[in-house]
């Protein structure tokens, strides 16, 4: 749990309570929206594999990478982990992070490196090997440059 929402918590006595309304992506109230946003990403980036692709993630035999994300996010506040809403905002956030974590890998392990230095292996611990080859070979592609 991230060190400002604990203490929040702690000084609140109870979780922080989290409502997302039909229709929306996020809370509506900016103390919620920040701690549910800080609270997803720092999940995603300690706990949560980094695939080539979205479509990864949808597969039926990575369904539990998913549940166990909602799972980790929606206990750390007072929410229904069960409801739809929530959990396409669950699900919005680890889209957008997961995005945000490759072009973030693109720019420090491969933009202005020449190919015979690019690596071969994964930089950090949550992507497989194979993945990060695919990551690759996807950037050397033209469209992607």
């Amino acid at each position: 749990m991230g060190r400002q929402l604990e203490s929040l918590s702690k000084g609140l006595g109870i979780k922080i309570p989290i409502h997302i309304t039909g229709g929306n992506k996020r809370p509506e109230a900016p103390i919620q929206a920040a701690k549910f946003a800080s609270e997803g990403e720092i999940t995603l980036r300690q706990h949560i594999l980094i695939f080539h692709h979205w479509k990864e993630y949808k597969k039926e035999e990575n369904e539990p990478i998913l549940k166990n994300y909602i799972g980790k996010i929606t206990a750390n506040f007072t929410m229904d982990s069960d409801s739809k809403v929530v959990k396409d905002a669950c699900l919005d956030m680890l889209k957008h992070g997961q995005r945000q974590m490759r072009y973030k890998l693109k720019q420090k392990y491969f933009n202005g490196i020449p190919a015979t230095q690019v690596r071969t292996t994964s930089p950090i611990s949550n992507m497989s090997d194979t993945d990060w080859r695919k990551l690759v070979e996807k950037w050397s592609t033209p469209n992607h440059k």
